[in-house]
C-alpha cells in the first residue's frame, strides 16, 4: 500500500494516521491514545475514531477497538514516491553490465562478491 504525502484520512494527514496505526498494532485503541498520538482534543479523537471505523481501519473486538487488517496494512504503508521506470532501468543496467558477480579463484572454485 502506498500513501500520498498530501492524502488525508479522518481529517488528518495520512502519515499521522499511519503513525497512529503503527503505534497501536497489538494493543487496543482508546480516545486518550488517539488524542495523545495525534495531539488533539478528546472530541476530535472521538470524531477520528468514528471516521476510522467507517473507513474500516478499526474494528470493535470484545468491547475495545483494534486496528483491522486494513488498518494494519496502513501501518505498513510507504509514503515514498514510486521509482520512475527510467531510473529503475538505469540502475538495473548499471548493475547488470558491471563486473561479474562471480570470479574464479586460483583453486578453480568460484568466489561470490556481495
Amino acid at each position: 500500500m502506498r500513501i500520498e504525502s498530501r492524502q488525508m484520512i479522518a481529517g488528518f494527514p495520512a502519515v499521522q494516521i499511519r503513525r497512529l496505526m503503527r503505534e497501536t498494532v497489538g494493543r487496543s485503541i482508546s480516545l486518550r491514545w488517539i488524542s495523545e498520538v495525534l495531539q488533539c482534543s478528546e472530541p476530535t479523537a472521538s470524531r477520528v475514531l468514528v471516521d476510522l471505523r467507517r473507513e474500516g481501519l478499526v474494528v470493535s473486538v470484545a468491547g475495545h477497538f483494534e486496528p483491522s487488517l486494513k488498518g494494519s496494512t496502513l501501518a505498513q504503508a510507504t509514503a515514498a514516491k514510486a521509482l520512475a521506470r527510467s531510473t529503475a532501468e538505469r540502475l538495473v543496467s548499471g548493475w547488470w553490465s558491471g563486473p561479474s558477480l562471480a570470479t574464479p579463484t586460483t583453486t578453480g572454485s568460484i568466489a561470490w562478491r556481495c
